[in-house]
């Protein structure tokens, strides 16, 4: 989170206002149009909040609680479950983690203060809110399909000092941030030989160490074994199927052999499974 002091909430500049209405976004205001414009730059939902309307100095996310309400930036009350990640002034929801702000933090004319959040939320709290609320955002649509953690802090930094060169705002050095990113470091592990099997091809550890590397994925090789190191741009490479799939596209799918089942036999039901269906006829028979 980054501040910017001594902000004027005008009308943005007609540039500003053409690029977000040629994506289908009404303009607000230089503060808010800002993080709209920041979102569709780099994937990076932000948000501004009025500093002095926050009602502490204090940001907690949490979940929310059953019944827990809170009144968004469209001016409707809406009420959230445990299931529903919330931003929070250390007691009172101020914005659905996400999906959208809240009203009694909302960038006004008489803000001279903002607030500049930019975080990454987990797409399965996003999602399942976005849907349940029947509130889908520019915001929750990204996070919903997945964001890259890593690039938070330069759409931060950007967005800020926009907002300080449009608003005529001051930018207070320093962020405000809690960074867990690093224990979610996704590697996976994987052998060449079971690539191989998998596949039904035979790529030379030369080969594979190519491929990774078009990919632009850091790889280290024990042996047979191959620990790759997914950069956070391809947050869809999950597990070690996504890595196969990886491969075979960059080797090339022309390459990979066609061939037939060595014997196809017919299914049947085992002894338990038939006698469980001649007794649900039988009772079924009898009402």
């Amino acid at each position: 989170m980054q501040v910017i002091k001594d902000v004027v909430v005008r009308e943005s500049p007609l540039w500003l206002q053409t690029k977000l209405m040629k994506a289908g976004i009404r303009p607000h205001n230089n503060v808010v149009d800002v993080t709209n414009y920041i979102c569709l730059k780099y994937g990076q939902p932000l948000h501004a909040f009025d500093y002095e309307r926050l009602g502490s100095k204090e940001i907690v996310v949490r979940l929310a609680t059953d019944g827990e309400e809170i009144v968004t930036l469209d001016g409707e009350k809406r009420t959230l479950n445990a299931g529903h990640a919330v931003i929070t002034n250390g007691t009172n929801p101020i914005a659905i983690a996400g999906v959208m702000g809240g009203e009694t933090s909302e960038v006004i004319e008489t803000t001279t203060t903002v607030a500049l959040e930019g975080a990454i939320f987990s797409s399965s709290y996003v999602g399942r809110a976005s849907r349940e609320l029947n509130l889908r955002t520019e915001a929750s649509i990204r996070y919903d399909k997945g964001s890259d953690a890593w690039k938070v802090e330069k759409a931060l930094q950007h967005g800020a000092a926009l907002i300080a060169e449009l608003a005529g705002g001051t930018l207070i050095g320093g962020l405000a941030a809690v960074d867990n990113r690093a224990k979610n470091k996704n590697t996976i592990e994987t052998t060449l030989t079971r690539i191989n099997r998998v596949l039904g091809t035979e790529i030379s550890p030369t080969e594979v160490q190519a491929i990774f590397a078009k990919l632009q994925f850091d790889l280290a090789v024990d042996g047979d074994t191959l620990a790759i190191t997914v950069p956070s741009r391809r947050w869809d490479i999950l597990i070690e199927a996504d890595i196969f799939e990886e491969v075979a596209r960059i080797y090339g799918y022309d390459k990979i052999p066609s061939t037939l089942p060595n014997s196809v036999s017919a299914g049947r039901l085992t002894v338990e499974q038939a006698a469980k269906r001649t007794i649900r006829s039988y009772l079924e028979g009898a009402g």
